[in-house]
């Protein structure tokens, strides 16, 4: 694989709706379902199902507060996250590997707090990504500056002044904006709300939000149920590291519609 990225056109965007790897529909350019993810709770425990656009399970996961969460993947028996994708030892705890059908090696990177999924594949040493997570996040509103005027309109005279103006008028004019300010300086000591100056500081207003988008190359649409079902629960694992500490299954959905609002 070429060290470059690909171009647009050869890029599937799959966007998250919501931005919540455990209960969100996923779907690709045109709008089509093409994976949902539902987690349910039962007296025992919390599972996590991925169904793809035919309504086959491909994937499930069950959340365990002490030990690792345990996977499914297709008809495989369960076993633990991390039986199925091994993480790197230190100083690189923010990379997991699995590995496809063929043998072929695949690796997860930016799992540290604050980081974005990548993937890499080993035919290329792992330079290029193939597939790459876009989390939802704040469109803001540029910088509003409002300042209110004095109750005191400055006489309409004094704004169309003509730069070919006398010196003598320049002073008499400069002299009437003197005793204006010293007027509204001396006003009284309870001034209105009206003759009292105010300032708005710059503010940003959120105006929308992004979609979350996970996005392949052709490379990792090859294997793209892997993909989707290696990064959702990679994601879901990630979440839970952010929140800094080991997350119950109330304590973990609060979570998801958190990052998913």
């Amino acid at each position: 694989m070429a060290n470059t990225l690909l171009p647009p056109s050869d890029i599937l965007t799959f966007t998250l709706t919501p931005d919540n790897p455990t209960n969100t529909s996923i779907t690709n350019a045109v709008g089509e379902t093409i994976y949902t993810v539902v987690t349910d709770r039962t007296k025992k425990s919390t599972y996590t199902q991925v169904r793809d656009v035919s309504d086959e399970v491909i994937g499930s996961l069950e959340w365990r507060d002490v030990l690792a969460d345990r996977v499914r993947v297709g008809n495989s028996k369960p076993m633990s996250l991390w039986d199925w994708m091994k993480k790197s030892p230190v100083p690189f705890k923010d990379q997991a590997v699995f590995m496809d059908e063929r043998g072929r090696k695949y690796k997860w990177k930016g799992l540290a707090p604050g980081l974005s999924l990548q993937l890499f594949s080993n035919d290329d040493n792992y330079g290029t990504p193939i597939a790459r997570y876009q989390r939802s996040h704040a469109i803001l509103d540029p910088p509003i500056t409002q300042i209110a005027s004095l109750s005191s309109t400055p006489s309409p005279s004094l704004l169309s002044l003509s730069p070919t103006l006398t010196d003598s008028v320049r002073d008499t004019d400069a002299q009437s904006i003197a005793t204006t300010l010293a007027s509204a300086e001396t006003q009284s000591i309870a001034p209105t709300l009206v003759d009292e100056p105010r300032t708005i500081l710059p503010r940003r207003i959120i105006k929308q939000r992004s979609p979350a988008t996970l996005l392949l190359t052709s490379r990792a649409a090859e294997i793209q149920d892997l993909v989707v079902l290696s990064f959702l629960f990679l994601e879901k694992y990630h979440r839970t590291r952010e929140s800094g500490s080991v997350a119950s299954g109330n304590t973990m959905q609060g979570l998801m519609l958190a990052h998913g609002c």
